[in-house]
This record gives C-alpha cells, structure tokens and sequence, in this order.
C-alpha cells in the first residue's frame, strides 16, 4: 500500500483528528483508513512507517477517553474520538515522538478561548485589538470589522472613553488601537448584548476592586498632548542638539550632556533628595520617538 505527502495546507486547518489521522501527519504522510479492525496499517509496504505507527498507536491507549483539561474529546462514543491537534503534538513530544515540522496545525475555538481569557483576566486595562478578538471568538456570528465600528462610534458618541495616549496624529482613528479602562468595556459589552466570558468579569471585578479605582493614566486632551509633545521636542534640539536624523545620539545616552544624565541630577539640583528621577535611556529614546512621530511624520 503506497502513501502520498500529507497535505498539510489543508492539514493545518483541521483543529480536531483522530489518533490515526494524527500518526500519518506526524510522520509526514496523507492518513489512511484505520481498517474495520483498526490494523490496516499492517498492510504498509513502508516498514519505517508501519514502525512508527505502531509504537504510537500502543502509547495512544493512554490517551483519555472524554474531555479534560488537557483537552476537548470529540466523539467519545464512537469508533474514532477527535482530539485537539495541537494536544496530540504535545502529548506526542512528551513521549520523545518525532512530529513532521510541517504539522502546525490551529488551535481548537474552545482553546483559543481559555488562552484569551487567561491571557485578559485582571489587566487593568485592554486594547481594541485585544477586545476584538476575544468579541470575535464568542460572537462568531459578527466579524472583527464589526466591532470596531461599533468601538469607534462608542467612543464618539462618548459612550466609551479611550484612555489618552501618544499617539501619531497622522493615524486615522479608525485605525488606532485604543486602549481602555477594563471595567467600562466590559460593562458596555454586556448593555449591548456582546457575549464575554464570565470569568473575566468575575476575576477582573475582584481583582480590580482591590486596585485602586482611579484610572492610573492621566487624561490628557489631545491638544495638550500635541503642545507637550512639541515642548520636549524643542528642548531635546535646543539644548541637547538631538537630530531626529541620526540613529545615535548623545542627548538620548547615558554620558554627561544626556538627556538621562540630567535627570539623574534633578533631585539634588531642586535640594530635593528625597526623590528620584531617574530613567533609563531606552525610556529618553522612546518619547523622543513619539514626539517625532506625532509632529513631523
């Protein structure tokens, strides 16, 4: 019995197989019928293959018979339960079985949820794109660029309040990825009729009242955003000769003359030596990037 190369483009796509399905792909060939007797592997005229299939199929009667926490059991009953691929390909490589590199397939929509959801519980704060696609994923019946027409129009509508944030003044808003306060988004998902996990609302609403309930970012008008930006930028040319040009710059090191240097002398120049001021130059270099982003980009 001749085999062909596993189609992997379509592979791929298939969150769910059985463990026969599962030992030809891992092996890096199209999967065959499992026989009545679940032993047509047996007629392999590929001894390395039969080899392969065999010493997995006898490791495979671990595998559990209904779902866990490890994974979403499909089928139970039948002949041929499904497993999540991805789960397969762990399990796989736990037992040192080679897996074809080619074999990635995607996650199952049941996983995809609790890894967004664990990935979310108790921030603070969320971003469009974060929201959208966990809205995405329990409201298969919208699409991404639904949600953010509605998001936007929230926020136009001030239903919904982005928190302020530099940003490229050039960036149209229905591109930008706003960010904002969980709590709120949330809350606004739920008056609309948006399904989201319970358990972000549970975990993030105890663990968010133990924070302390004013917003930790400073809300600041656009206008007034532009005017800071422009000040910071001046002052960095003027007196630190920085030139957004180069790709090194004195004013955004770490030497005497430094942007970072100054500031490290802020407290005592003020004879406040209570505080500190002190930043590093990764922090100098991103707002001076910000700001020329926002003014002459």
């Amino acid at each position: 019995m001749n085999l062909k190369k596993a189609d992997y483009e379509c592979w791929n796509q298939a969150a769910f197989v059985t463990l026969n399905e599962f030992i030809y792909l891992a092996f890096g060939c199209e999967p065959l019928d499992v026989g009545p007797d679940k032993n047509a592997y047996l007629n392999l005229s590929n001894n390395d293959v039969k080899e392969f299939y065999k010493k997995t199929k006898r490791l495979g009667e671990e595998l559990p018979l209904e779902s866990t926490a490890e994974t979403e059991v499909k089928g139970f009953l039948v002949r041929e339960p499904k497993y999540e691929a991805v789960f397969l390909i762990k399990w796989a490589k736990s037992k040192n079985i080679k897996v074809n590199s080619s074999y990635n397939p995607i996650e199952s929509e049941e996983r995809q949820k609790i890894q967004l959801s664990r990935n979310l519980v108790g921030r603070h704060t969320l971003s469009r794109d974060e929201f959208v696609q966990m809205l995405v994923l329990y409201n298969p019946d919208r699409n991404e660029t639904y949600f953010k027409t509605m998001l936007l129009e929230a926020v136009h509508s001030s239903k919904l309040h982005p928190l302020s944030e530099p940003h490229n003044y050039s960036t149209l808003p229905e591109e930008r990825n706003f960010k904002f306060q969980t709590k709120p988004l949330l809350q606004y998902a739920s008056e609309i009729g948006w399904v989201t996990p319970e358990e972000l609302h549970d975990k993030n609403n105890k663990i968010l009242d133990k924070q302390d309930p004013k917003p930790q970012e400073i809300d600041i008008h656009p206008n007034r955003l532009k005017t800071m930006l422009t000040i910071i930028l001046s002052m960095a040319v003027a007196k630190y000769k920085y030139n957004p040009e180069e790709k090194r710059n004195a004013a955004t090191g770490m030497n005497a003359g430094s942007i970072q240097a100054d500031v490290q002398t802020l407290a005592s120049n003020l004879k406040r030596t209570n505080l500190n001021f002190n930043i590093d130059e990764g922090t100098v270099k991103s707002l001076l990037d910000e700001a020329v982003d926002a003014l002459l980009k």
